[in-house]
């Protein structure tokens, strides 16, 4: 079909040109012509939605159970780290090993499952283009805090 025979006289010749390259985009009312002369359904002409890949998908997941406070869903092992999210993910694991430690410790948790939240959170507050020296501190201090519990603990017992 040609231009003209498309448009009719709906739409311009420039217009319909418009909207092929992309430089116009067509009304409701306009796409619903342009699928009719085309004996398209409108569906036809409108480009589906992008799958999100599974880095995307990965990543939306995380930040998600952040948002919602369950910080345990968030990945942790680099070894689950889609390469091209890595970046915001050892940002995120950090964060939330070191807020699972912080419960942990206020609950008097394993104080060995405390201490290696702790480490993956400063080591993962190291790494990537999101490195975060503060909160690596702030990490540092949990275990400075930590060890001293323990070193109380161990020496009760010892006392005892």
């Amino acid at each position: 079909m040609t231009q003209a025979e498309v448009v009719g006289d709906f739409i311009t010749r420039n217009m319909l040109s418009q909207i092929e390259s992309g430089a116009a985009m067509p009304s409701v009312k306009t796409l619903s012509y342009l699928a009719g002369v085309l004996g398209l359904s409108p569906d036809q002409l409108i480009a589906p939605e992008p799958v999100l890949d599974d880095a995307y998908r990965v990543l939306c997941e995380a930040k998600a159970a952040f948002r919602a406070g369950k910080y345990a869903d968030v990945p942790t092992e680099e070894s689950r780290f889609p390469a091209s999210v890595e970046d915001e993910l050892y940002a995120l694991s950090a964060r939330a090993c070191l807020c699972l430690a912080e419960a942990d410790a206020e609950k008097d948790g394993a104080p060995n499952d405390v201490t290696a939240l702790i480490r993956r959170a400063i080591d993962h507050a190291s790494k990537g283009l999101y490195a975060n020296e503060a909160l690596r501190s702030e990490a540092i201090l949990l275990l400075t805090a930590q060890t001293a519990r323990l070193s109380e603990y161990y020496q009760a017992l010892a006392e005892e």
